[in-house]
């Protein structure tokens, strides 16, 4: 056992730490640490199932530990079980309700279940503790989207951006052709100009046509006569395929 706990202080693989603690429990060591930890080494090995039996029977021993609880909740979600790990995860934010991983794993609990609404406020709850980042922005950003709310999708895909040095604008191109598709001028504008403003230096030529494109098909949108048609035709010089245009 001594070798399979050291095995985890120290990070090495689950497997070193697996098989030290399935022969220490072989000899006889059903302790609540002992059995948990044989819960995180085959979480490690991504043996949900044998993750949930082994953190299981450490609960039994020791019901109030909050590692063996949230392995416990990690394993169920993975095996498609979200609703079974969203009950121990709504009792542990309730011990915790200042924890920032407790509320990010529960967001992603959430989609997992299906149920992206309540992702959306786990995510809000999770920005307010300043816990948010690219990702999680990135994401909020697209589940707004998907709740037709085009302002605050575009904020929060701005907050993305600016939240790393050098983001990858993915997320945020989808979200505006999204916007742009919707019509959803005003909040597509103002995601236009934070990438033109900070980030298309970092930009590749693929990426800086896409955003031409783009710029264009605004100008169309909120633009007759002439300038119409000029737009137009700085659509489909950034994109010659573009059958829309």
């Amino acid at each position: 056992r001594d070798i399979g706990v050291t095995g985890v202080q120290t990070c090495a693989l689950p497997i070193s730490a697996h098989r030290a603690l399935s022969r220490a429990h072989a000899l006889g060591a059903n302790d609540p640490d002992t059995l948990g930890l044989l819960g995180w080494s085959n979480a490690g090995l991504q043996r949900w199932l044998a993750a949930e039996t082994a953190y299981r029977r450490a609960l039994m021993l020791d019901p109030g530990s909050y590692d063996w609880r949230l392995g416990l909740a990690d394993a169920l979600v993975r095996q498609q079980r979200a609703d079974e790990g969203l009950l121990i995860l709504g009792e542990l934010i309730e011990e915790r309700p200042e924890s920032i991983a407790l509320w990010r794993r529960q967001a992603m609990a959430h989609l997992a279940a299906g149920k992206r609404i309540e992702a959306a406020e786990d995510l809000e709850i999770l920005e307010g503790l300043g816990g948010g980042d690219f990702e999680t922005r990135s994401l909020l950003g697209d589940l707004y989207l998907e709740q037709d709310m085009p302002a605050l999708a575009a904020s929060q895909h701005i907050a993305a951006l600016a939240d790393v040095a050098a983001p990858d604008p993915s997320r945020a191109f989808e979200a505006l052709r999204t916007l742009t598709r919707q019509r959803q001028l005003v909040a597509a504008q103002s995601l236009v100009d934070r990438l033109e403003a900070d980030h298309v230096a970092g930009f590749d030529e693929p990426e800086r046509r896409e955003l031409e494109g783009l710029v264009a098909r605004l100008a169309a949108q909120t633009t007759q006569g002439a300038a119409e048609a000029e737009a137009l035709e700085r659509i489909v010089d950034a994109d010659p395929l573009d059958g829309e245009a």
